[in-house]
């Protein structure tokens, strides 16, 4: 399925206490975590002591006080997103952080046939005809809290049609959610450090077993 990939995006969501009226371009180029050139060329949406949201060229920045969000849709900057998200949380080391996710989101363009075939393996349809005529799957989401890396968190992940790839389009999303025990941003740094790969790799896992399942 890998091979079917149209679009690959990454979130990062952080979950505390801000104050999102720090988290603006200027402050990010004064810090060194952004070049002048990129803060000035940033494509600003709101910035209000509630919510700061902001373009810059290969990333969308989102802060609300209970959330900061960064999301890329170019692969070539995930790990700088990653990056930016740690020089961030460097400095303002003491920020209350209560948990973080690693947001992989694919975007997979199927042919008609196994659009409609991936569906009924998924979910299928003969256990819901009778009360519908003709059934299909909207979102399907497997939840796993007895993580066997046996860390404190959980993932989940999602299968539904693409919103981006029409017709035909399939997309898969994996959040991989751990909490901070310290609520310390710093201790949060390293954590997104150590999940950072391993997130990727079962992502990829997921899919990969999904696929070959479903092809058998």
């Amino acid at each position: 399925m890998l091979n079917l990939l149209q679009i690959n995006v990454c979130t990062i969501a952080v979950l505390g206490d801000f104050n999102p009226i720090i988290f603006q371009p200027a402050w990010m180029a004064m810090k060194g975590i952004i070049g002048e050139a990129e803060a000035e060329g940033a494509k600003v949406d709101v910035i209000h002591k509630d919510l700061v949201r902001f373009n810059i060229d290969w990333a969308e920045i989102e802060v609300t006080p209970e959330r900061f969000h960064i999301k890329s849709s170019k692969d070539a900057f995930f790990e700088p997103s990653r990056d930016l998200v740690e020089s961030i949380f460097n400095i303002l080391q003491e920020t209350p952080v209560k948990a973080f996710g690693i947001n992989t989101t694919m975007h997979f363009r199927l042919n008609p046939d196994d659009y409609i075939a991936f569906g009924d393996f998924l979910a299928p349809r003969p256990h819901w005809i009778g009360p519908f005529n003709d059934p299909r799957l909207l979102l399907m989401e497997i939840l796993e809290t007895d993580r066997s890396d046996k860390k404190d968190g959980l993932y989940r992940f999602r299968v539904q049609p693409s919103d981006m790839i029409r017709p035909y389009g399939v997309s898969t999303n994996l959040n991989n959610h751990l909490n901070v025990k310290s609520n310390r941003a710093l201790d949060m740094v390293g954590l997104l450090k150590e999940n950072w790969q391993s997130s990727f790799d079962f992502n990829k896992d997921i899919i990969t077993d999904l696929w070959k399942k479903f092809k058998q």
